[in-house]
């Protein structure tokens, strides 16, 4: 009878063991799915691009409706967003590119800046131009208002971003 047994016992601790290595597997995956949900669940997504303070410190003075309008001012100024993001996409293709390259052609890859600072700067040029028509329009008290508010945004009041 011992050799029957032994025979029952040998797939009944398998079952055991792979009940264990299941278990432990799905503790894991759930530890990693939690874990993560921590990790994460209080960073805000990030920027895709980012504003220099001290311009972006303009717009947080201007209130909602007239952030909202001069936004949509810059957008239509801009052109389209999917050739904008085009435009930068090939621009760091022709970067990445130039960097593997050997050799290392740094004229080449200076032009390739030289061109993201260009279109940076005419962007800049057109927002400031956006800005100071909107504020030529203002009349003296919403001038005064918006004046009041740039103050308070440098003594680090309202420390929301546009």
């Amino acid at each position: 009878m011992e050799p029957e047994q032994s025979k029952i016992q040998i797939p009944r601790r398998l079952w055991q063991v792979i009940f264990v290595l299941s278990l432990a597997l799905n503790v894991a995956v759930v530890g990693v799915v939690i874990g993560a949900t921590w990790r994460f669940q209080d960073k805000p997504p990030r920027p895709t691009v980012r504003v220099p303070e001290s311009s972006s410190i303009y717009l947080r003075a201007l209130d909602n409706t007239h952030r909202r309008e001069l936004c949509r001012k810059l957008r239509r100024a801009d052109g389209t967003l999917k050739e904008t993001r085009a435009e930068i996409a090939q621009g760091f293709g022709q970067a990445i590119a130039v960097l593997r390259a050997d050799p290392f052609d740094s004229d080449a890859f200076a032009k390739v800046m030289q061109g993201h600072s260009n279109r940076a700067e005419m962007r800049m040029k057109e927002a400031r131009s956006i800005l100071l028509n909107h504020l030529i329009a203002l009349s003296a008290a919403e001038r005064a208002a918006y004046a009041d508010r740039l103050e308070n945004a440098l003594k680090g009041g309202n420390q929301r971003k546009p």
